[in-house]
């Protein structure tokens, strides 16, 4: 301490500068900490800054990366009110005038006036909308109709109007807009169509040919015809065609039947075929009768055929079902939709009024290559670039003179970053097709100054000339030389490189078939049930065969009950009645439910799950007036009308879920008879398990059933068995039958890989194939055929895609090197501070002591010097002493 001096010791010495004086020495190697800290915080700052420049540079490089980005064609056209249009990667450049003349509508039917919405309506029997079976008995009213026919998924949407208190009316609209409208059709001998008021009792030929008539397609020529519209019970008539009698009976003859009894029941100049049709690539047939166009009907069987259609009351069409009509450079054409994607190749049309409706004349479209987001983005790359290349460039500078440098100078991670993109930037992509593999293919160079700089021509040259090629210079692709094998995707951990493919095994679905063939003509011997269980999904359900039932028959009726979405029911297991003894329905009232002694206040208690498992519960609050109806309505607002909720002929409540499919719907219903009485509506469990389809697919094999699920691998297996022995039946037999999927094996580039279904992955940890998906679409018999050897498969990543991998090396929010340096930066901060904490926690206990020294020497200083202050006195006293007594 010997730059500390300090004098006149004694009354009045500045020990608190002293002090001061000797702290500030003893906090030379904080401040020394602080200037360190604070360099360390600089650096973290530029740190975090490059780090930003960095993921810009990452967010260009993803948007190159992205087919997206290359989709360069565009529509052109002034704003209008008519149509609108999209476009995808399939378009080409042109102009088009397009002229709107007619919009296509849904149609839409009204029935006729009820007196009541909830009565009952004594109308029973079956009809056909839209090839869908509905079955309306005697007891439904015009709300129960209407549910049934909005669960039907017949195409159409069913609604009550109520225009007064006595005029209720049952609306049905097609889902579909179209000139073909909603097709139906009488499926008994009651007329319910007509009775409903749609109908006005009268026929009409349907499917008219030259000089003949044609039925509706069905999907089978050998089923009777009662199963392909999956109508039961007695369907047979006695028809007149071309004024000869007929008998034909639905239940037991197929289409190829009725064909050969009109070509054989000689008919002067009648004859008759089935005629096969594609319709959405399935085939399907339909009976032509050539000759004559003289029906009459009897018990509507040709209106079932779909040889006559029954004639809607013109009074009860609320809107008429039309198709579009418009025109693509004066070429009239004609569509069921106004979304229309088929007229100009990867143009979709959205057609939205007519011309002459807005006024407004044929709209021009045109479509046009615009290059302007490529070059836009090309040009945002290399600006991200250049700004991350100027910030190393200004941190690694360095003043000879002033030996000033960038605060990162020589910082190894900024290099290495450094080093690492111009890597990438300055090699070649192997293996495109085409002559473009480089940056300097498309005008961008590097500069003196290390910046990349764009030849706009020279871009622009290589955009014209073909943008697929510019666009595979940035994109990561795959293609694969074999025909059976193709590229799906990789990961962030998969190499570009050239993988040969070899497979040990090839995916199979799950087969099961039945023994032996079935009776072509006789069928099978006695009615059956067959029972399946999907494993992937657990579902089970039976489908019911019936004797006589021939393979295609029973073809169609599996399929159509393993694809069919079947819709919840919850029954209760107690009724209620009415003090006259007849069940409850939704009109009474809850004074008048017999015995139940219901009070005004009294509350009943709802809770359940909806379709989707959300939990609901209320508390409904009975009062003099409320009806069963008011407490049906609170239990559907209470599940937002996502069920229908009826009264059965026993009084019993029946809860229907609107939606079909698996469902978690759960209800319970509890009166809580404050008012002593015993109302009691049971519990309601369900009667019909709700249920999604099986993805199991029945086909006949050369009279033989086959039965085969629709995936592949070893997730997907079903199982089936019959309550009847092999003998005379489908073949499957009471015991058990069982079979699961197999996934594709192999390997990829020699490393291993893991197979589902169809599709083979490279295993996690992978020196090359780490992620790398192809799907292997070849069979068993194929693969032992061309052996194990699938060809390649070739990966490339272009420039972007190489970037946004590289970007994500430094980003990484755990092992990212970016992100690891601002840690380390971050640690160090921590680090420094703790040393100076320690320091001046020391420091606090030296300046303590440092204050109590100077403390007690000021105390001894005062001791002294009050001491001296009393000896000068007693020294002053005794010479006052001497001098007295000599005087």
């Amino acid at each position: 301490m010997s730059e500390i001096s300090f004098t006149g010791l004694g009354s009045g010495i500045d020990t608190a500068s002293m002090i001061d004086a000797l702290m500030s020495v003893e906090k030379r190697p904080v401040k020394r900490l602080e200037t360190k800290q604070n360099l360390v915080l600089q650096k973290k700052k530029a740190f975090q800054s490059f780090n930003t420049l960095i993921s810009g540079l990452q967010t260009s490089s993803q948007r190159l990366a992205k087919s997206e980005t290359f989709q360069t064609f565009q529509t052109s056209m002034e704003t209008n009110k008519t149509l609108s249009a999209s476009i995808d990667r399939g378009a080409s450049a042109g102009s088009y005038t397009v002229e709107v003349l007619q919009t296509a509508t849904a149609e839409q039917l009204s029935s006729r006036t009820f007196g009541d919405r909830l009565d009952q309506l004594n109308l029973s029997g079956n009809l056909l909308i839209n090839g869908v079976g509905i079955e309306i008995k005697s007891e439904d009213s015009l709300i129960d109709i209407n549910s049934k026919i909005n669960k039907s998924q017949s195409g159409v949407s069913a609604s009550v109007v109520s225009v007064s208190s006595d005029d209720h009316r049952l609306l049905i609209t097609s889902n579909k807009t179209g000139a073909a409208g909603i097709n139906l059709i009488e499926a008994g001998s009651e007329n319910l169509l007509n009775q409903l008021g749609f109908t006005d009792g009268t026929t009409s030929n349907k499917h008219v040919i030259s000089g003949g008539l044609e039925s509706d397609t069905f999907t089978s020529r050998t089923s009777f015809v009662n199963n392909n519209l999956n109508l039961s019970g007695t369907q047979n008539g006695t028809v007149q065609i071309g004024g000869a009698s007929l008998s034909i009976n639905l239940a037991t003859q197929s289409l190829s039947d009725i064909s050969e009894a009109i070509s054989t029941a000689n008919i002067v100049g009648v004859t008759a075929s089935v005629q096969e049709v594609e319709v959405d690539g399935q085939t399907t047939y339909k009976l032509q009768i050539n000759g004559t166009q003289l029906l009459v009907d009897d018990n509507n069987i040709l209106q079932k055929l779909g040889l006559l259609e029954a004639n809607k009351e013109p009074s009860r069409i609320l809107q008429n079902g039309q198709d579009s009509q418009f025109k693509v450079n004066n070429i009239d054409i004609t569509r069921s939709s106004n979304t229309v994607s088929d007229v100009i190749n990867g143009v979709t049309l959205n057609l939205k009024s007519t011309n002459a409706s807005t006024e407004e004349s044929p709209i021009q479209l045109r479509i046009e290559e615009n290059l302007d987001l490529v070059k836009s983005s090309v040009s945002d790359f290399v600006e991200k670039y250049n700004s991350v290349r100027g910030f190393i460039r200004a941190q690694f500078t360095y003043d000879a003179e002033t030996q000033a440098s960038g605060l990162l100078f020589g910082d190894s991670s900024l290099r290495s970053v450094q080093t690492q993109i111009q890597r990438v930037l300055s090699g070649i992509i192997s293996g495109l097709e085409g002559d473009l593999d480089t940056l300097v293919n498309i005008g961008i160079t590097t500069d003196r100054a290390g910046l990349l700089t764009v030849n706009t021509t020279k871009l622009n040259q290589a955009l014209e000339a073909d943008v697929d090629q510019v666009a595979e210079i940035f994109l990561g692709k795959g293609r694969s030389t074999d025909n059976n094998i193709r590229f799906a995707n990789f990961t962030e951990e998969t190499k570009a490189g050239t993988y040969g493919v070899n497979l040990t095994a090839a995916a199979e679905q799950a087969t099961v078939s039945g023994s032996g063939t079935i009776n072509s003509s006789s069928g099978i011997s006695a009615d059956e049930i067959l029972t399946f269980t999907d494993f992937g999904s657990n579902r089970t359900t039976e489908v019911l065969l019936s004797a006589g039932d021939q393979i295609d028959e029973i073809v169609s009726k599996i399929n159509s009950e393993l694809h069919s979405r079947i819709s919840e029911v919850h029954s209760s297991d107690a009724g209620n009645s009415n003090t006259d003894g007849s069940a409850i329905t939704r009109n009474t009232t809850f004074g008048d439910i017999a015995n139940a002694n219901v009070q005004t206040g009294d509350t009943i208690e709802i809770n359940g799950t909806s379709h989707d498992g959300r939990p609901v519960s209320t508390t409904y609050t009975i009062t003099a007036t409320n009806t069963i109806d008011d407490f049906l309505s609170t239990i559907e607002n209470l599940l937002s009308k996502e069920v229908s909720v009826a009264i059965d002929s026993a009084g019993k409540l029946v809860v229907t879920d609107q939606i079909a499919g698996d469902s978690d719907l759960a209800i319970s219903i509890e009166a809580r008879n404050e008012g002593n009485g015993s109302l009691n509506f049971g519990a309601l469990t369900a009667s019909t398990v709700g249920r999604s389809q099986l993805y199991i697919n029945a086909s006949n094999d050369g009279e033989q059933l086959k039965l085969t699920h629709e995936n592949y691998g070893s997730d997907y297996g079903f199982r089936v068995s019959s309550n009847r022995s092999i003998g005379g039946s489908t073949g499957i037999g009471i015991t058990s039958i069982e079979d699961f999927g197999v996934n594709v094996a192999g390997t990829i580039d020699g490393e291993t890989a893991t197979g589902s279904g169809r599709y083979l992955t490279g295993d996690e940890g992978n020196t090359n194939t780490d992620g790398l998906r192809i799907q292997a679409n070849l069979t068993a018999a194929e693969l032992t055929i061309q052996g194990a050897a699938q060809g390649t498969i070739h990966t490339t990543f272009g420039f972007a895609e190489q970037i946004d991998r590289l970007m994500d090396s430094f980003l990484d929010s755990v092992n990212g090197s970016l992100i690891r340096r601002i840690k380390s930066f971050t640690n160090e901060d921590k680090r420094i501070q703790s040393q100076i904490d320690k320091i001046e926690l020391r420091l606090e206990q030296v300046e303590f002591r440092y204050k109590n020294m100077f403390l007690a020497m000021e105390r001894a200083i005062s001791q002294f010097n009050s001491q001296g202050s009393f000896l000068s006195n007693q020294l002053s006293i005794m010479n006052n002493s001497r001098w007295g007594q000599r005087s």
